[in-house]
């Protein structure tokens, strides 16, 4: 289909990119909706644990899927897995509301992360390939994307709020439905049709498949224990050394499930390591900063839940400033100004107590909102220039993987800090360690003063 000049005559058009991101922010939606309904959930059910694998369960499941529906998109064809993601989406919120236990309730939200794990890159690979066989560029679009996904989390805790009070837990269930269904009217409509599926190495390559699984699994589970009430350390090195042979039989493959391969491009391989960093920091942040203004300050879910909006709303900000400052100066430029702000933002928690006023507290958060911002669309346009347009799917469900390990390491990491220093001084070794991980990025963005990776769109 044509590219429409609504979109400019250098950019994909604003309905192709609106549409690809109104199933991106499904997942977003769904995960940050999920927190305010677990009193709601454990009440109706007479739970007194296990509701956190709600929470672990939907993270797992997106960790593993991601990759794999990139690898699908890449071979099917990205429109069509797209689709599918969606239909698993509203299977998962069907079946999330008629649960009798929280046995079918985690499946629900497996099932949701399943699905929602495929339009990111999905999303991704219809844009590139888009792009490529256009001319146009896909930086507007990418950070549509985000935008759009950011907006969500915004939302997420205040409509599933809404939700709850009024309907019940169910309908943070049911709200999808509606959402899956414009999303896929809109997307069967406008999106670029997939080119014939690549019948290429027609055999799945199972053990690439399951090793890859069942190491990201073990890591996951891990990592996510603390959360449960104890640490479980073995499917840490367990699920370590089922990835090394999983990357060493990748290596031999024939038709590699994934093709490690890809890493052999340094650029590749950098951004994969930045993103695991930045978004460890990140996630440090937005779980530390919450938990330690309602356990460490003392003040009420609600007000802590007031003071962090802002890490949402400006990153929303950020990442549009982000995409623009691509334009004009190169990805370089942006992670620059997203490190920089990272160290500022790790120097400000730091210094944090419980003294510090409320508008203090405001502006730290919206400070945190400047890296969000700027890093994610920084990354994001740097994987996307360095991989492969035929590996793009694969490529970007790797890149998704390297957010949800990130996200359960901060995990681990708090629950930690918490038990050795207490609520009260978590604070400021989390920020510590968001000032080491600026300084340890930046340092390397500027030593690579070279890779100028100029992005337009």
């Amino acid at each position: 289909m044509s590219g429409a000049a609504d979109g400019g005559a250098d950019r994909i058009s604003d309905r192709i990119r609106y549409a690809v991101g109104s199933g991106v922010l499904l997942l977003s939606l769904n995960s940050a909706m999920i927190a305010v309904a677990l009193p709601a959930i454990a009440s109706a059910f007479d739970l007194t644990s296990g509701t956190s694998w709600l929470l672990s369960g939907l993270y797992i499941a997106t960790a593993v899927a991601a990759p794999t529906a990139g690898r699908l998109s890449d071979r099917y064809g990205p429109r069509r897995v797209y689709l599918v993601g969606l239909a698993l989406i509203g299977v998962g919120a069907v079946i999330g509301p008629l649960a009798d236990g929280v046995v079918a309730l985690t499946l629900s939200r497996v099932v949701i992360g399943l699905g929602g794990a495929t339009q990111y890159p999905a999303g991704v690979a219809m844009l590139k390939r888009f792009a490529s066989a256009t001319g146009r560029t896909p930086t507007t679009a990418l950070a549509t994307m985000s935008i759009m996904g950011q907006s969500a989390v915004a939302a997420g805790p205040a409509l599933g709020g809404a939700l709850v009070t009024f309907l019940g837990w169910q309908a943070i269930f049911w709200v999808n439905l509606p959402l899956v269904a414009a999303a896929l009217v809109w997307v069967r409509r406008v999106a670029p049709a997939d080119p014939p599926p690549d019948g290429a190495g027609g055999r799945v390559d199972v053990p690439g498949l399951l090793t890859f699984v069942v190491g990201v699994v073990l890591v996951m589970v891990s990592l996510l224990s603390s959360a449960q009430g104890g640490f479980l350390w073995w499917p840490l090195p367990v699920g370590a050394a089922v990835l090394a042979a999983h990357v060493w039989w990748e290596r031999r493959a024939p038709a590699p499930f994934l093709d490690v391969r890809m890493l052999a491009r340094p650029a590749l391989s950098r951004t994969y390591a930045r993103t695991l960093v930045t978004y460890t920091a990140f996630y440090l942040i937005f779980y530390g900063l919450p938990l330690w203004l309602v356990t460490g300050r003392g003040l009420r879910a609600d007000l802590a839940g007031l003071l962090v909006l802002p890490i949402a709303v400006v990153g929303m900000a950020g990442t549009a400033a982000g995409a623009r400052l691509e334009r004009l100066r190169g990805v370089r430029a942006a992670l620059l100004v997203g490190n920089a702000a990272l160290v500022l933002s790790g120097t400000a928690l730091s210094l944090l107590g419980a003294s510090t006023p409320i508008v203090v507290l405001l502006l730290v958060s919206a400070l945190i909102g400047v890296p969000n911002g700027f890093n994610s669309m920084g990354n994001q346009s740097s994987m996307v220039a360095a991989a492969p347009v035929e590996r793009i799917g694969a490529a970007s469900g790797v890149y998704r993987t390297c957010q949800y390990l990130g996200a359960a390491l901060a995990s681990a990491l708090i629950e930690l800090i918490t038990a050795q220093v207490g609520a009260e001084g978590a604070i400021t070794v989390l920020g510590l360690l968001v000032l080491a991980s600026g300084v340890g990025l930046l340092s390397a963005s500027l030593l690579r003063s070279r890779d100028r990776t100029p992005v337009a769109g």
